[in-house]
C-alpha cells in the first residue's frame, strides 16, 4: 500500500540520491578541492592523493609501501602529478595490483608489493614533472581490471630528516576519470640483470634484446630510462626487417621523467625491441653490480604505449641478454637535450635554490664535460646530427661479442662474530688486483661434440656427476624464467598452468655423451639446482615451487624428502622463496639449502630433514676499502659446494664476485676468495679433494675473443693460488653452474643460454704437473730446477734421460773394464780363488790412487781410507741433505 504512494516513492529516491552523494564524497577518490584538467571536460576528471601515511623511515635505501582498493566501477588514470623530492626520495614506483603483499598502512617492501598479478602504471625519480597522457588515453583500474588494488612504493635515500622527527607524505596525485577511454595505456620495460661495472673502465655495456611475440599491436608515444649514479646513456630501439629505429635516448641522470618519443611508433608482432645502458667506472673502488640500493645499479628502458580498448593485455617486461648483438655506432654517444629537456632542467633549477650546483644534480657535471667547450660543442654536436640515430642495419647475431674484464694479494683480514660462544674469529680475505690479464694455464680443453645431438635441451639450470662419472643434467625444457615468471612478491605467474610435460633430469654417459635413462616429467616448473649425493640419492631446487625435493637414485615419481610449501614463498621453517642449491655430507647425510633469491640465508638440516640452524643476511653496502659487505651478508647465494676434508662449506655470493667459506657445525665465517679473475659475479663453485683441495669457479662474465680473462677457474684452497683457467674460444654467454668429476679429470660446465652442456677434459702430462704444485717441497724445488733448464714440459725428460742412461752403461763398463786391466797389468789386483771371484776383487795395496791411472805424471794427493767406507757415505749423504735444504730455504724466503 505504501509504495503506491507518490510522496513515499519520491522520499525513497531522494533519500537514495542523498546517499550516492555521500558515498561519493566521502570516497577516497574524491577530493574536494579537485583541479580540472583543460584537456578535458570538468565533469569528467577528479583528482585523489595516494600518499604515504605518516612515515619516518631511520635506515638510508628504505623501501616503503602504502596501498588503496579501487572501486568496484570502473576508473582510468589519465594523469600522474609526484608529490615528492629528489632531496628525500630516490624513487617511486606505482604498482596496479590483485592484492596488497601486505593490508597495512605501510610496510617494508623491497621484495613484496603485490599479491598475484602486478603492472608498473608509474614511475618517478629525480624531480621528473607531471604526465599528462594523450586525450583517450588512460590507465584501467578498478571494476574488471587486473588493477584492484593500487600500491605505491617508495624508496628512501636521505634520511636525516626523519632521524631528526620529520614525517613524510610523499605520494602521487592521480587524475582520474569514470569514462571508458577508447585506448588502454600500458608500459612495457626493457631491464638488465647482467650488469658489472668495474673501476676505472669507460663505456660498459649491457644490452637487451627482446623479440616482440604478443599479437596485439602497441602503440609507444613515451620513454624513460632508470640507472643509478654510474649510467650515462640509455637507449631504445624497435627492430623491423632488419633496420634499426630509434625509440628514445636519454642522459639517466636528467630528470627521470617520461619523455615524449619523435612520433608514435607502432609495435607488432614479428618486431624486436632493443636497450643499451652505457656506465662509467670512473672514481670506482669496487665492482658494482644490478642492486636495489643507491649503491647498487641498475638499467631500465620503459616504453610507454596505448592500445585498443579491446586487445588482450601483453608482457609488459623482458630481461633478455642481448650482448651477441650489434648495436648502432652511436648507441653510447650522450643525446643534446632537446627544448622539452632543457625546459625542466631550467624550471628544476628556478624552482630551487638548494640545487644551484652541481652536488644534488650531477648529470650536470657529465654534461658539462662532454661539451666543454665551443669547439667541442659543434664537433658533438656534428656527429649526433650525422650519425643515422633513426635508422640502422641490423647486422645479426655476433656469436663472438662479448664484454670486458693478476697479481695475487692475500690479506684483508675480517672478524667474524662467532653466534654461539662470541668469540672473534680471524678469518682471510683472498683477492687480486686487476693490473694485468691472467695467464690461461690451460690444463683442460674442450671435448667438442661429446653430447649426442639428439639430446633436447631447454634451459640448462644445473649439472653434476654421479658415483660412477656419468653427467647428470637438470633443464627446463620449453618453460624459462623471464621477468615476467614471477609477480613483484615472488610468486610464479603461471603457477595454473601444468609443469614441464617432458623428462628434465637426464643421465648422460660420460664418455660416449648418449642418454642412460631420463625421468622428471611432470613434477617442475622451473628447475634450478641438482645435486647428486654419494649414495646416488637426486637433490633438485624449484624456484617456481619454492620447493627442495630428496629422490631416490634413479628418479621417482615420489620424493623421499620435500620441503617448503608448494607455490608459496616465504622465510620460515615451512617456507623458501627460490632455493637455488642444496649441498649434502657425505657421513652424516645432513644438507645445506641456499634460499638464495629472496631470503640470502642458508640453512641446515638433518638427513631426515630436521631443521637444525641458518645463518645469512641480506646484503648490505660496506664501506671498507674493498667495497665488499661484511662475511656472512649474501647478495643472492647461488651455489653450494661441500670441503669435507675441512668440515667447511663454499658459498657462491653470486652478485658480490665472491665465494664464502663458513663451518659447517655452527656456519661460522672463515675465509673468502674475491680475486679479479672472478670478474664481479660468481655462478657455480665446485670443490675436488685432490691435490690438497681445489675450488672450482664459473663466473658470468661474456668476454671478448682474443682476450686471456678466464671465465673458469682452479683456486688451490688453502693459499687462494689460481693454479688454472681457462675457457672456450668464443667464451661463454650465460654460464649457470659446473661440476668436477671425483677422478678432477673433467669439468662441466650448464648454460642457460644457448642450451648447453660443456665437456672440459684434463690433460694427462699436465696433471702430474699440478698434483706436485700444492705442499710438495722436493716437487717445487724440482719444478724450479726445470725451470732453470729451461726445460718447459716434464713429461719430455723422461725419454731423454732414458736413451742417455742405455748410451752410458757400456761406456761405464768399458772404463771399468781398462781400469782393471791396467791395475792387473801392475801386480796391484790378483784374482784370489773362486771363492774370491764370488767375494769380488781385493787390493794388494792400502791405496788405490786413481790419479795416476789418469796422470802418470802427477796423481792426488794419497787419502787415508781406514775406516772411512761409513763416513764417507754419511757425508755424501749429509752433504745432499744439506744442499736441498739450503735450496728450500732459499726458495721459501723469495715466495713469503
Amino acid at each position: 500500500m505504501a509504495a503506491g504512494n507518490p510522496r513515499f516513492n519520491s522520499s525513497v529516491c531522494a533519500f537514495i540520491v542523498l546517499c550516492l552523494i555521500c558515498w561519493v564524497r566521502c570516497s577516497p577518490f574524491y577530493d574536494r578541492h579537485h583541479r580540472v584538467d583543460s584537456s578535458r571536460e570538468e565533469y569528467d576528471t577528479f583528482t585523489s592523493n595516494l600518499l604515504m601515511p605518516g612515515v619516518s623511515p631511520q635506515t638510508p635505501d628504505t623501501y616503503l609501501c602504502t596501498f588503496a582498493k579501487m572501486p568496484q566501477q570502473e576508473l582510468h588514470i589519465v594523469e600522474f602529478e609526484p608529490v615528492a623530492e629528489m632531496s628525500t626520495v630516490h624513487h617511486m614506483l606505482l604498482y596496479g595490483c590483485e592484492e596488497p603483499a601486505q593490508y597495512s598502512q605501510s610496510w617494508p617492501c623491497e621484495q613484496s608489493t603485490c599479491r598475484g598479478g602486478s603492472k608498473i602504471l608509474y614511475a618517478w625519480a629525480r624531480n621528473a614533472p607531471n604526465l599528462n597522457l594523450p586525450e583517450d588515453v588512460g590507465f584501467k583500474v578498478g571494476g574488471n581490471s587486473h588493477s584492484k588494488y593500487l600500491v605505491l612504493q617508495v624508496h628512501y635515500n636521505n634520511v636525516d630528516s626523519f632521524r631528526a622527527g620529520d614525517t613524510d607524505y610523499s605520494g602521487i596525485q592521480l587524475h582520474m576519470t569514470y569514462q571508458p577511454q577508447p585506448y588502454i595505456a600500458g608500459i612495457y620495460l626493457l631491464v638488465s640483470m647482467n650488469i658489472n661495472i668495474q673501476p676505472g673502465q669507460e663505456q660498459i655495456h649491457t644490452d637487451i634484446v627482446c623479440p616482440y611475440e604478443d599479437r596485439a599491436r602497441i602503440h609507444a608515444f613515451a620513454y624513460r630510462t632508470h640507472t643509478h649514479s654510474h649510467g650515462k646513456v640509455v637507449s631504445g630501439y624497435r627492430i623491423r626487417n632488419g633496420e634499426w629505429s630509434l625509440l628514445g635516448k636519454a642522459n639517466p641522470q636528467w630528470p627521470q621523467a617520461f619523455y615524449p618519443m619523435d612520433g608514435i611508433n607502432e609495435i607488432r608482432h614479428g618486431d624486436t625491441l632493443a636497450a643499451r645502458c652505457t656506465f662509467s667506472g670512473k672514481g670506482l673502488d669496487h665492482n658494482v653490480h644490478v642492486g636495489a640500493t643507491s649503491h647498487d645499479e641498475m638499467c631500465n628502458f620503459y616504453i610507454m604505449y596505448y592500445m585498443d580498448a579491446n586487445d588482450d593485455d601483453i608482457h609488459q617486461a623482458c630481461s633478455k641478454n642481448g650482448n651477441h648483438v650489434q648495436f648502432p655506432a652511436d648507441s653510447d654517444i650522450p643525446p643534446f637535450p632537446n627544448k622539452y629537456i632543457q625546459d625542466e632542467i631550467e624550471q628544476y633549477y628556478h624552482e630551487d635554490d638548494e640545487h644551484d650546483g652541481n652536488e644534488d644534480y650531477p648529470y650536470m657535471d657529465y654534461y658539462t664535460a662532454y661539451f666543454d667547450d665551443d669547439e667541442k660543442s659543434s664537433e658533438k654536436s656534428e656527429t649526433v646530427s650525422e650519425a643515422p640515430q633513426n635508422r640502422n642495419k641490423m647486422t645479426g647475431p655476433d656469436e663472438h661479442d662479448s664484454n670486458d674484464n693478476k697479481d695475487e694479494d692475500v690479506g684483508d683480514e675480517d672478524s667474524h662474530h662467532d653466534k654461539e660462544n662470541g668469540e672473534k674469529t680471524k678469518a682471510e680475505t683472498i683477492t687480486s688486483t686487476p693490473t694485468q690479464p691472467a695467464k690461461m694455464t690451460g690444463s683442460f680443453h674442450e671435448v667438442e661434440h661429446w653430447l649426442s645431438e639428439d639430446i633436447e635441451l631447454g634451459q640448462v639450470a644445473s649439472v653434476d656427476t654421479d658415483k660412477n662419472g656419468d653427467v647428470v643434467i637438470f633443464h627446463r625444457a620449453h618453460s624459462s624464467w623471464d621477468t615476467s615468471s614471477f609477480d613483484a612478491s615472488n610468486h610464479y605467474r603461471k603457477a595454473d598452468t601444468d609443469p614441464i610435460d617432458v623428462d628434465v633430469i637426464v643421465t648422460v654417459d660420460k664418455d660416449t655423451g648418449k642418454v642412460k635413462y631420463q625421468w622428471g616429467k611432470g613434477l617442475f616448473y622451473l628447475p634450478h639446482g641438482l645435486t647428486i649425493d654419494s649414495n646416488g640419492n637426486i637433490w633438485v631446487t624449484d624456484v617456481a615451487l619454492h620447493q627442495v625435493f630428496k629422490f631416490p637414485p634413479g628418479g621417482s615419481d615420489s620424493p623421499l624428502i620435500l620441503l617448503g610449501t608448494k607455490f608459496e614463498p616465504g622465510q620460515d621453517n615451512d617456507h623458501f622463496c627460490k632455493p637455488s642449491d642444496v649441498a649434502v655430507e657425505t657421513g652424516t647425510g645432513d644438507f645445506f639449502v641456499s634460499d638464495g633469491y629472496c631470503n640470502s640465508r642458508i640453512v641446515k638440516y638433518s638427513s631426515t630433514g630436521k631443521r637444525m640452524f641458518e645463518w645469512g643476511e641480506p646484503n648490505i653496502h660496506s664501506q671498507k676499502g674493498n667495497g665488499l659487505p661484511p662475511p656472512g651478508h649474501f647478495n643472492l647465494p647461488h651455489a653450494v659446494t661441500l670441503v669435507e676434508d675441512k668440515q667447511q662449506i663454499c658459498v657462491a655470493d653470486r652478485e658480490n664476485g665472491r665465494v664464502q667459506c663458513f663451518k659447517t657445525e655452527d656456519g661460522t665465517f672463515v675465509k673468502q676468495y674475491h680475486p679479479a679473475e672472478f670478474g664481479g659475479r660468481v655462478f657455480g663453485v665446485d670443490y675436488n679433494p685432490a691435490n690438497g683441495g681445489s675450488l672450482y669457479v664459473v663466473n658470468g662474465q661474456i668476454e671478448k675473443p682474443g682476450t686471456n680473462v678466464p671465465q673458469s677457474i682452479v683456486m688451490h684452497y688453502d693459499s687462494g693460488e689460481i693454479v688454472d683457467t681457462w675457457h672456450p674460444t668464443q667464451g661463454f654467454n650465460r654460464p649457470h653452474g659446473l661440476a668436477v668429476s671425483a677422478d678432477n679429470m673433467a669439468v662441466y660446465v650448464c648454460e642457460l643460454d644457448p642450451h648447453r652442456v660443456w665437456k672440459f677434459q684434463k690433460d694427462e702430462k699436465n696433471s702430474s704437473k699440478q698434483g706436485q704444485a700444492f705442499g710438495d717441497e722436493i716437487g717445487s724445488v724440482k719444478e724450479k730446477m726445470d725451470d732453470s733448464l729451461h726445460v718447459e714440459d716434464k713429461s719430455q725428460m723422461i725419454p731423454t734421460l732414458l736413451i742417455l742412461m742405455l748410451l752410458a752403461i757400456p761406456i761405464v763398463l768399458m772404463a771399468v773394464a781398462i781400469v782393471i786391466l791396467r791395475l792387473r797389468a801392475q801386480g796391484k789386483l790378483r784374482v784370489q780363488s773362486l771363492k774370491g771371484f764370488f767375494n769380488g776383487y781385493r787390493s794388494t795395496s792400502h791405496e788405490v790412487n786413481l790419479g795416476s791411472f789418469f796422470n802418470r805424471h802427477k796423481g792426488f794427493s794419497k787419502v787415508n781410507t781406514e775406516d772411512s767406507d761409513q763416513d764417507e757415505n754419511n757425508f755424501s749423504e749429509d752433504s745432499d741433505m744439506d744442499e736441498f735444504t739450503a735450496m728450500n730455504v732459499n726458495s721459501n724466503s723469495q715466495n713469503l
